[in-house]
């Protein structure tokens, strides 16, 4: 059965070698986007981390993509980093299910809500810098680590 998805064109692009795509360019090459956008305009194809990918560039795709998320199309990771990311990762989750999450997590990010950690925040940085201070030498890398986290 043909769907209306496969009779759409692909924009301009290249899908590069087989299986590895472009991924090599792409990790390689800083201008690896902006040689591309010259070249097919700011909509092309390619194929990295082993799939079929679709670039936009410019601050009109950027609202065009938000105003239509998963109405047009559902954005994806790579089967790599949804790996890495793990399966309830809110950055792997789509449709209704990202969205009711996102809208948790942002009340996290408030000013109301940021200005209630602050206490706390300043309590433990106040406690790991009397730590530090008694313990005399500190190695940066692990005291920093163990503070952030």
């Amino acid at each position: 059965m043909t769907t209306t998805k496969t009779k759409l064109p692909l924009p301009p692009g290249n899908f590069g070698l087989p299986f590895v795509g472009e991924t090599i360019s792409f990790l390689t090459d800083n201008n690896f986007a902006e040689k591309r956008e010259k070249q097919y305009g700011k909509i092309y194809k390619s194929h990295i981390f082993g799939t079929p990918t679709i670039f936009l560039a410019g601050a009109e795709a950027n609202k065009f993509l938000f105003a239509n998320e998963n109405k047009y199309f559902t954005p994806t990771w790579p089967k790599s980093t949804r790996i890495l990311l793990g399966p309830n990762s809110l950055a792997v989750q789509q449709g209704s299910v990202h969205q009711q999450r996102r809208r948790l997590l942002a009340q996290t990010f408030q000013p109301r809500a940021l200005a209630d950690y602050t206490p706390t925040m300043e309590t433990m940085t106040a406690s790991y810098l009397e730590k530090w201070v008694e313990m005399g030498t500190l190695t940066w890398y692990p005291a920093i680590h163990d503070y952030t986290l």
